[in-house]
């Protein structure tokens, strides 16, 4: 039979168990829903998670990672400004922009400057 400092034991760990299952489930679907809280918001959390979005993926899009290329959005219209060393890279750019979301229409400014 178990003593009453093991069944404590036992019970903590249990417990313990419980609450990390329960905060990763939660924390899954906080994640996934992320881009549905946006899209349930004011403009100004609209523009700001389009822009979030569209930063991380010109940072993770080969090609262009190595350029500062500012984002704004405002109304859903996005400005990219910047530059890239090819008329490729400024295009590339667009395209990114232009699949999120929430974007309207993407004002580009990139200039293109060969290095």
């Amino acid at each position: 039979m178990l003593n009453n400092k093991t069944k404590l034991v036992a019970f903590a760990v249990t417990c313990s168990l419980c609450l990390g299952l329960a905060a990763c489930s939660s924390s899954r679907s906080a994640v996934n829903s992320g881009q549905d809280v946006a899209e349930n918001s004011s403009p100004a959390v609209k523009d700001a998670a389009t822009t979030a979005r569209i930063k991380a993926a010109l940072l993770t899009e080969p090609g262009l990672r190595s350029f500062q290329i500012t984002v704004t959005t405002i109304d859903g219209v996005v400005d990219l400004t910047g530059t890239v060393d090819t008329q490729a890279n400024r295009d590339k750019a667009q395209q990114v922009a232009e699949r999120f979301s929430g974007v309207k229409f993407v004002e580009n400014q990139l200039v293109v400057s060969p290095t």
